[in-house]
């Protein structure tokens, strides 16, 4: 996807960037406006972004100890990757559902480890119209790139990798332009279940398929 023209961050993209980080620091900001009417309807309270979570789905559940996590992603928390100002990102989502997910009945000396190798969110800038006919417009700014890779590793006492599995799952999710902070950030919550739903069902296939004995029920 093309990046906008010009070299220099719009207005609107500079004030969106910092009230994301403002509030990702836990620093509150108020923004007044000129008012273009004479009414004005009370905005809605802002909902609680979406968690994800496993209760609904019966554990894979495993003759071994753990599981680990081992991440291995580092997040270079600065433009284009946005996961570290996410409310729930892949990196914790992952961890949630190994959590979850995989129960380990601490049986033999066997363990069960997830490595993370990739947990971002990519922002891509989108083209829009500009002048008048933009600013009455409301149409799609940017689109956020999710990506996951995990692998799940059965390894014996001394870290020797018996059998391993790695995954990915990828996912994308275009903002309008007048979304607000609330708005963008139940759009990335689920952006990342819809992710995570999707990783959660290559990897108990793989499981279910490669860990042999290892495999309770």
């Amino acid at each position: 996807m093309a990046s906008p023209s010009s070299d220099q961050p719009t207005a609107a993209a500079l004030s969106r960037r910092s009230l994301l980080a403002r509030v990702a620091g836990g620093v509150a900001l108020g923004v007044t406006l000129p008012s273009l009417s004479a009414c004005a309807e009370t905005p809605p309270a802002p909902q609680a972004p979406a968690q994800v979570g496993w209760s609904h789905k019966p554990p894979i559940t495993l003759a071994a100890m753990g599981p680990e996590v081992l991440v291995n992603y580092v997040s270079p928390r600065h433009d284009p990757n946005v996961e570290h100002l996410m409310p729930l990102s892949p990196e914790q989502a992952i961890r949630t559902w190994a959590r979850e997910r995989l129960q380990c009945n601490g049986f033999g000396t066997r363990t069960v480890r997830v490595v993370v190798d990739d947990a971002s969110v990519i922002e891509v800038p989108l083209e829009t119209k500009g002048g008048l006919k933009g600013f009455f417009t409301d149409e799609p700014e940017t689109r956020y790139d999710a990506k996951a890779v995990v692998s799940i590793q059965l390894v014996d006492d001394g870290g020797t990798v018996l059998t391993q599995i790695r995954q990915e799952a990828w996912r994308s999710r275009s903002i309008n332009e007048k979304s607000s902070i609330a708005e963008r950030e139940r759009a990335w919550s689920e952006l990342i279940e819809l992710m995570m739903q999707d990783l959660d069902g290559a990897i108990e296939s793989g499981i279910r398929s490669y860990f042999g004995d290892a495999v309770v029920r």
